[in-house]
Order: structure tokens, then C-alpha cells, then sequence
């Protein structure tokens, strides 16, 4: 399964970035689409849980 990483960082000008990448993990078997795709939401609630606390 790969992890899904989030980043925040401000630029000069005072603008905030915000990116999602994937980090392969390694030694481990393909993910089924399900757990893949739960990995995905759960991710995507985190995001959503920081933008509400910093915006």
C-alpha cells in the first residue's frame, strides 16, 4: 500500500502550498483496490481536519 503524504509550506509572497504525494512503502504485497481506496478517504479527512484548524 502506498502512503499518501500531505505537505503545507508557505511561499514568499504569504501563499500557502498545499501537495499530496505518494511514498511507495516497500517489502509489502499490492493493496486491494478497497484498502487503497479507504487509505485515500482516511487521508483525504486528515487534509480536510487541517484545513479547518489553520485556515
Amino acid at each position: 500500500m502506498d502512503k499518501i503524504a500531505y505537505a503545507c509550506r508557505k511561499t514568499p509572497e504569504g501563499i500557502h502550498v498545499h501537495t499530496l504525494h505518494n511514498e511507495p512503502r516497500q517489502n509489502q504485497n499490492e493493496a486491494s483496490p478497497q484498502s487503497r481506496y479507504l487509505n485515500i478517504l482516511q487521508s483525504v479527512k486528515k487534509i480536510l481536519h487541517l484545513l479547518r484548524i489553520y485556515n
